[in-house]
């Protein structure tokens, strides 16, 4: 199991602890207001650098999740379509089973 580790919520910039998952492609957060999210490390950076809107949003919507989900932020990884706006992140509710470690 990766290391827990003391770092700030990337969403509320409260104190929170993460683990690396997924070949640490993501962050497995816990934050005693956001609750519990999986982000992506390209996703942290993109949300870093966003509206303070964006992270308010995304907080809200992990703090929505049911017991046996977390939310997921990361980039859409369909192909952009050309005249087509895509959104900058996504963030979607995955079932904790199916979450890689």
């Amino acid at each position: 199991m990766e290391e827990i580790q003391n770092h700030n919520c990337p969403l509320c910039q409260r104190p929170a602890k993460f683990r690396f998952a997924d070949y640490d492609n993501r962050k497995h957060f816990i934050c005693d207001h956001c609750t519990e999210f999986h982000i992506s490390v390209r996703a942290e950076r993109v949300l870093a650098d966003s509206i303070p809107d964006w992270r308010s949003q995304f907080s809200e919507k992990a703090r929505q999740a049911k017991d046996d989900q977390v939310l997921v932020i990361s980039l859409p990884s369909a192909p952009k379509q050309p005249g087509v706006a895509n959104p900058a992140l996504i963030g979607e509710f995955v079932l904790r089973k199916d979450l890689p470690n």
